[in-house]
């Protein structure tokens, strides 16, 4: 996770209980490839709107700067519209489509 937890807005503060409050971004080295992925980028409900989602992702996308990565993915929902017009205002692009069948429980 280094470099992606606790990270805080401009102009924000911090103290170890809201870093923890407020959300996590982890992050994974692809094998020798050199693209990183960040993984379950969340953020408490309570502190939704406020710009921590946007600083965590600057956050780890400099971490994996730092790290030499050329590139940094990413996996978001579809129906999640919040997150995708995050990470594309961030400069980030659709380059894919995931499909999937629900099979019956029975």
């Amino acid at each position: 996770m280094g470099g992606c937890r606790g990270a805080v807005p401009r102009g924000g503060t911090r103290s170890p209980a809201t870093a923890r409050a407020v959300g996590r971004g982890g992050r994974s080295r692809r094998g020798a490839w050199t693209r990183e992925e960040a993984h379950e980028i969340t953020v408490a409900e309570r502190f939704r709107g406020q710009g921590y989602g946007r600083a965590t992702m600057r956050a780890c996308v400099e971490t994996a700067r730092e790290l030499g990565a050329t590139s940094v993915g990413l996996h978001v929902l579809g129906s999640n519209g919040v997150a995708r017009s995050l990470y594309t205002s961030l400069g980030f692009a659709e380059v894919g489509v995931t499909m999937s069948l629900a099979l019956d429980a029975s």
